[in-house]
């Protein structure tokens, strides 16, 4: 039989070990928020864009025309800083309707030489009538 002095709870070096692994975990994830807000806020640019009852009634040439302008303006005013738009933001016509995609990368350095990689792509359709 065994002493109850061995028996008793967690040892010192168990907890520090959670401590360090819940502070990691915690640094982690506090440097990648930052990424995945600005991801909500392209996505909720492009969805709201998509409910514009006025892009509806157009041509889809000129749809595209006028989705990139008003898309470009709510990224300014949402602080998108990661997308590039020329370069990460496409329009393809799908008979009447328009789809728009954004895809793009986000590194983010954690710490060190250890970086992690964010991949977004969301495709939103802008219908017309």
């Amino acid at each position: 039989m065994q002493s109850i002095k061995k028996q008793q709870g967690k040892s010192f070096i168990a907890t520090a070990l959670f401590v360090v692994m819940a502070g990691f975990i915690l640094v982690v994830g506090m440097k990648l928020l930052p990424g995945y807000l600005e991801y909500f806020n392209v996505r909720s640019s492009m969805e709201s864009l998509a409910k514009e009852k006025a892009l509806r009634k157009m041509s889809p040439a000129a749809r595209v025309k006028n989705a990139k302008k008003l898309l470009y303006n709510r990224f300014t005013v949402n602080d998108v800083k990661t997308v590039k738009f020329q370069k990460d933001v496409t329009f393809k016509r799908d008979g009447n309707d328009v789809e728009m995609n954004v895809k793009y990368n986000k590194i983010i350095p954690v710490m060190g030489n250890v970086s992690a990689l964010l991949k977004f792509n969301e495709t939103v359709k802008l219908e017309g009538e």
